[in-house]
């Protein structure tokens, strides 16, 4: 018996479930802190995770994604300032997600594509919801990692292929074609949102599309291929 195939064992389907769950709330935590600075052009390594009212670290284990928030209630413990339900929130929200992610597509490897794919779409609506913007680094940097994820040679099934650039426009059997396809559907994806954009543009006589939906659809084209796009 071989144990790690023992541990991925669809019998214990529930208990990944509940680890997804975990692992979506502990990456919910990071989405949580890029939705705060990257449209404040700030950094997501550094510094640590800090109060933004007496500028205290906040230390690990007052950091855990749900459970820190219930045991201080949602307040600083150095300063007593209260963070807002909204971290919270975010992080339920992801952890959800990366369950129901790994609840559709099981035990495959496009899993790690569909979950880079939901954090980034976590980001871009929140911060879209804040700013009414999608920075460049959220859209952009998307479009990059989802045509570097083409170059990992997943399984290219129909049960796989809505979280990896479909076989078009490129069909034949090569290393290349997945990156291809990336790649033609994020200028697919961003020349849909330009035209519709012209389109509207020419209605209302006002600019109707801004960039960062043109760079998000192109980012979710890189993912999703034409087909899917």
């Amino acid at each position: 018996m071989n144990p790690l195939l023992d541990m991925l064992s669809a019998d214990l389907f529930p208990l990944h479930l509940a680890l997804a769950f975990v692992f979506g709330t502990l990456w919910g935590s990071f989405f949580g802190l890029c939705i705060a600075r990257i449209p404040a052009d700030k950094s997501i390594v550094f510094p640590n995770s800090y109060c933004f009212a007496c500028g205290q670290t906040i230390r690990w284990y007052d950091n855990l994604p749900l459970v820190s928030y219930w045991i201080l209630r949602g307040r600083c413990r150095g300063c007593g300032t209260v963070f807002g339900f909204r971290h919270f929130f975010i992080e339920l929200l992801s952890g959800f997600l990366f369950a129901w992610v790994f609840w559709e597509r099981g035990y495959t490897p496009t899993i790690l594509s569909a979950w880079i794919f939901t954090g980034i779409l976590l980001i871009s609506t929140f911060t879209d919801l804040d700013h009414w913007i999608i920075p460049d680094r959220v859209s952009l940097g998307g479009v990059v990692i989802g045509i570097l994820l083409a170059l990992i040679p997943f399984p290219h099934d129909e049960s796989n292929i809505i979280w990896k650039a479909g076989p078009f426009p490129f069909y034949q059997d090569g290393w290349w074609t997945p990156v291809a396809n990336a790649a033609i559907g994020a200028l697919f994806g961003y020349a849909i949102m330009w035209f519709i954009g012209k389109i509207g543009s020419w209605i209302f006589r006002k600019e109707a599309m801004g960039g960062g939906d043109m760079k998000l659809l192109a980012c979710i084209g890189a993912f999703l291929g034409i087909t899917n796009c």
